[in-house]
C-alpha cells in the first residue's frame, strides 16, 4: 500500500496523510482538526523581529481547517 502525501506552500516536502509523526511538519504539529484529519504545517517566512508564520493545511479538509480543542 502506497502512502499518500501532499505538499504545503512553497515547499516540495511530502507530508504524509494520516501520519501523526509527520517528519516534515513544524514543531508540535500535526495537530488534530475538528473534521478528524490532521493539520500539517510548513515554515512560511520570518520578519526582521524574528516573528514567523506557517503554512497550514488539513489532510482531510484542506485550508478550511479548525484546530480541535483538547
Amino acid at each position: 500500500m502506497e502512502i499518500e502525501t501532499f505538499t504545503i506552500g512553497d515547499t516540495d516536502h511530502p507530508h504524509e496523510i494520516g501520519n501523526v509523526d509527520c517528519g516534515y511538519c513544524w514543531t508540535e504539529h500535526p495537530l488534530q482538526c475538528e473534521c478528524g484529519g490532521l493539520i500539517h504545517t510548513a515554515f512560511g517566512d520570518e520578519d526582521s523581529d524574528c516573528n514567523y508564520w506557517l503554512y497550514k493545511r488539513c489532510d482531510r479538509c484542506g485550508e478550511d481547517y479548525c484546530e480541535k480543542d483538547n
